[in-house]
């Protein structure tokens, strides 16, 4: 595999009130998360479309 291949790390929130944003989804990680980009060959002539972002935690093994 080539490109970038240094890990996203994101950190849920502090406990408290909820702030509204746009476009929140309901989180219900307690550690470190990572954000994966999973690659995946497509005959699409876009080739943004050839890859998705997937979230999750650091503590799953990834084969």
């Amino acid at each position: 595999m080539s490109g970038d291949t240094s890990t996203l790390s994101w950190k849920p929130p502090p406990p408290g009130p909820p702030q509204a944003s746009v476009g929140a989804v309901n989180n219900k990680c307690t550690g470190p998360v990572k954000i994966l980009k999973v690659c995946f060959i497509s005959n699409s002539a876009n080739l943004g479309k050839n890859f998705k972002l997937v979230k999750c935690e650091s503590s799953w093994n990834i084969r």
